[in-house]
């Protein structure tokens, strides 16, 4: 099965600190096989936004995003995927749930690609029909 990680994710998995703290997580990732990893054009652009926040460090997080991203498929939020985007944006609306906006582009591209989500965010993602979740915890 594909695994599509989001930001959270990743975030942990780039992290030393913070993979320590997430054994299962770190001892599931060594097996997963490369070609069931995928990532996202909107999770990519999350990443390089917070390491363009942190001044002192963004030379070294973009190495470590581009060092990360060469062991995944990233795969685009495209207009195929937008079908997906609207049907997840107008399910939880008129639900009365709110999530954020690139938590949704996220959710399309996962089920566009038919990806399992690889979260940390396991509250808001688990509120999108149809997405298979596996948590971080």
């Amino acid at each position: 099965m594909p695994f599509l990680f989001d930001t959270s994710a990743l975030s942990i998995a780039m992290s030393k600190q913070r993979i320590a703290r997430h054994v299962d997580y770190a001892e599931w990732l060594r097996a997963l096989p490369r070609r069931e990893q995928f990532t996202c054009t909107t999770v990519v652009g999350e990443l390089r936004f917070g390491a363009r926040r942190d001044h002192l460090r963004r030379q070294s997080l973009d190495a470590r995003i581009d060092e990360v991203l060469s062991r995944l498929t990233v795969v685009p939020y495209d207009l195929a995927t937008t079908v997906h985007y609207a049907a997840v944006r107008a399910d939880l609306t008129s639900r009365g749930i709110v999530i954020g906006e690139a938590d949704m582009q996220i959710a399309a591209c996962a089920l566009e690609h038919h990806c399992a989500m690889v979260t940390a965010n396991i509250k808001d993602f688990e509120r999108v029909d149809g997405l298979q979740i596996h948590g971080v915890r």
